[in-house]
């Protein structure tokens, strides 16, 4: 990600421990880290799911954060 994109950005969300990303001073960033089901013994679509349903459930709790301002 280009530090220009970043700069216009409301919002960088890294998601993930593993991710890594020099921030730019003056943006906001969050670091959003996603259970893992598979150490649940979950797996396969099931675990993709539940990874999927918690990045929309983040998501959409941004974009209320955001449009709230």
């Amino acid at each position: 990600m280009t530090e220009e994109a970043q700069r216009a950005a409301d919002v960088v969300v890294i998601l993930g421990t593993n991710a890594r990303l020099d921030e730019v001073s003056g943006t906001r960033y969050e670091r959003w880290e996603i259970g893992e089901p598979s150490l649940r013994d979950i797996h396969g679509m099931e675990r993709m799911r539940l990874v999927r349903d918690e990045i929309d459930a983040r998501v959409h709790r941004l974009y209320e954060q955001l449009i709230a301002k």
